[in-house]
């Protein structure tokens, strides 16, 4: 997780909090077109620029150099767990269509 800033008293230091508020918003499909739905599994997630500092017990700005210059990494790691629940979902969907067609 992003470290927020520990600007005290002179210091210019960052601190590991290992906590991050974020919103995530899961869609199976798109906007429909001509009225017909388009399905296309995505999130929107919403970072917070916020992080609790426990050591001074309170919320401060985070640091997001470091995940900025990373995102390839992250973009990977998120479309790596996408994925599996995509199928995951659609076997499951594949399965009741089976049985209903018995």
């Amino acid at each position: 997780m992003p470290p927020p800033g520990v600007r005290a008293r002179g210091r210019n230091e960052n601190r590991l909090t290992e906590n991050l508020v974020w919103g995530t918003f899961t869609h199976e499909d798109a906007r429909p077109v001509g009225g017909i739905p388009d399905p296309h599994l995505h999130q929107h997630v919403f970072v917070f620029n916020a992080t609790y500092d426990k050591k001074e017990e309170r919320f401060k700005a985070a640091q997001f150099g470091d995940i900025k210059a990373n995102a390839p990494y992250f973009e990977a790691a998120f479309h790596s767990r996408l994925v599996p629940a995509t199928y995951r979902k659609q076997a499951t969907a594949l399965s009741a269509m089976k049985e209903t067609l018995k």
